[in-house]
């Protein structure tokens, strides 16, 4: 028995010495920090920091329920990723009691049982809701709907799974860029480090294609149109609307009402250089068509809306989005204002808002994309 412990001890040395070798390459770049620290630690930090792993996925689900849960916000904005430019300073009283939950729900069922939690008072009620309503709610086949409820079955942080973590180790040790570290640290995980991810208010920092921009003031467009003419993700045929999931939608956004949360839809938009290829696809058209559809539906139902648009519809350009369906910060920002002023709008929350200091912040921007308010980052 000694011979045999005498012999393994190298190898076991061995081991424990690629281990922790490997955990503390990641420690350098704050790969393996938990979600709830990561959590407490934004909320506690008087300067802007970011979320953004690259060896780990970054669970959103329940990273932004955890900052849900701890902020308990007044203003709560609900939907895909197509909602991540929302941000608190928007929303002036308020920037302390709102927060962005963007990708944190992803379908219809997802939405009812926000609803039912808000019953069971396990979720604070909001007296104002953004929900951005972006095709994939009701199209038929949605290819990143998960099973059951996302409420029931947060999937757990992967640094406490065993495989994850060896993987990663593995990762860190292969991937040259990743083991670098940046000169300056910006929050948590690699890109967090250097200011891509998502900020404590839950929208999503859009820093690799605003350095595009930066760098030659050139729009990025991504790998929308590739997806279309594949037919993929997004566009997974069947490209059909589900009659059932409309019918529950709109339940469910009267079940809000009931609540007496004020609501406002959102129709997030497309690039002009996307939507003029995609009209031409007939199985896109006649799809879309119907969302155009359903859209004037919750118009007649008494909605509150954004609507749909491209960026020439209201005056500006495709420099104003981040790709080809992610808009940025100052085209949001132009739509909520507008929004605010309308004569249709019966929303009474928004009169409680004080956007002096954002529609300024629009008229001085020198930026399309952004409001360059991440001073430490730029």
């Amino acid at each position: 028995m000694k011979k045999f412990i005498v012999r393994s001890l190298p190898f076991v040395l061995v081991i424990f010495l690629y281990l922790g070798i490997g955990e503390y390459l990641m420690y350098r770049i704050s790969e393996n920090v938990p979600v709830e620290v990561v959590v407490k630690k934004q909320l506690a930090s008087k300067t802007e920091c970011y979320y953004g792993r690259t060896l780990f996925e970054n669970v959103e689900p329940l990273y932004k329920f955890e900052m849900l849960s701890n902020i308990q916000p007044s203003i709560v904005v609900l939907g895909s990723s197509v909602v991540f430019n929302f941000r608190d300073f928007f929303f002036q009283p308020f920037e302390s009691k709102f927060y962005n939950t963007g990708l944190m729900l992803k379908s219809v069922r997802d939405l009812n049982d926000f609803v039912n939690h808000i019953k069971k008072g396990k979720i604070k009620k909001p007296a104002f809701v953004i929900i951005g309503i972006d095709n994939s709610l009701i199209k038929k086949v949605s290819f990143r709907q998960p099973e059951g409820s996302v409420f029931e079955n947060f999937k757990a942080d992967p640094i406490c799974n065993y495989k994850e973590h060896l993987r990663a180790i593995q990762d860190v040790y292969l991937r040259s860029d990743v083991r670098e570290v940046p000169e300056m640290n910006y929050g948590f995980g690699k890109k967090g480090m250097v200011g891509d991810g998502y900020r404590k208010d839950g929208s999503f920092s859009y820093k690799w294609e605003l350095d595009i921009f930066l760098k030659d003031s050139t729009h990025y467009e991504g790998d929308l149109k590739a997806k279309l003419r594949e037919k993929r993700d997004f566009f997974t045929l069947p490209l059909e609307v589900d009659s059932n999931k409309k019918e529950e939608l709109i339940k469910v956004l009267k079940e809000f009402k009931k609540l007496n949360i004020e609501l406002l839809l959102y129709f997030p938009p497309f690039s002009d250089e996307f939507y003029n290829i995609a009209k031409e696809d007939k199985v896109f058209n006649q799809f879309f068509g119907e969302y155009l559809a359903y859209q004037s539906l919750l118009e007649k139902e008494g909605f509150d809306m954004i609507k749909f648009t491209t960026p020439s519809r209201i005056g500006l350009n495709d420099y104003y989005m981040a790709n080809a369906y992610h808009p940025g910060d100052i085209m949001v920002a132009k739509q909520l204002l507008t929004y605010s002023t309308s004569p249709e709008r019966k929303n009474k929350f928004i009169d409680k808002l004080n956007f002096s200091l954002l529609d300024s912040l629009v008229k001085s921007s020198n930026n399309p994309l952004s409001f360059m308010r991440d001073t430490l980052v730029y």
